[in-house]
């Protein structure tokens, strides 16, 4: 990277000094480069979430079907979300709970302090 400096005049017997930095061709590929990988490291890790997602708007018997599908088909099933509340059968705040304990117990084994 280059840099030119120029002193300009601020106030009446002081001055500042000014920098221009540049940035060389093979410097910005190579941010540019790394960018790229970046965001597609991101994506790869962020898709299994999407996927998580998308597949909880399904409805069960399209979740059970043999044929892969990204999106749901047909409706949209949101409902799905209140049911893990409602549903009698699902301890949700339980479920919560136990994987609350096990990162706690996790991290107090990593971090013993």
């Amino acid at each position: 990277m280059t840099t030119d400096t120029q002193t300009v005049p601020v106030a009446p017997g002081s001055t500042a000094v000014i920098t221009n930095n540049r940035m060389s061709n093979q410097k910005l590929v190579s941010r540019g480069l790394t960018y790229l990988a970046l965001s597609l490291g991101a994506l790869i890790f962020l898709i299994p979430f999407i996927w998580t997602i998308f597949t909880a708007l399904k409805s069960s018997a399209e979740i059970s079907s043999t044929q892969v599908t990204i999106l749901p088909k047909g409706d949209w099933h949101w409902e799905n979300f209140s049911k893990v509340f409602s549903n009698p059968g699902i301890d949700f705040p339980r479920y919560l709970l136990n994987t609350c304990a096990g990162y706690l117990g996790c991290l107090r084994y990593n971090y013993p302090f």
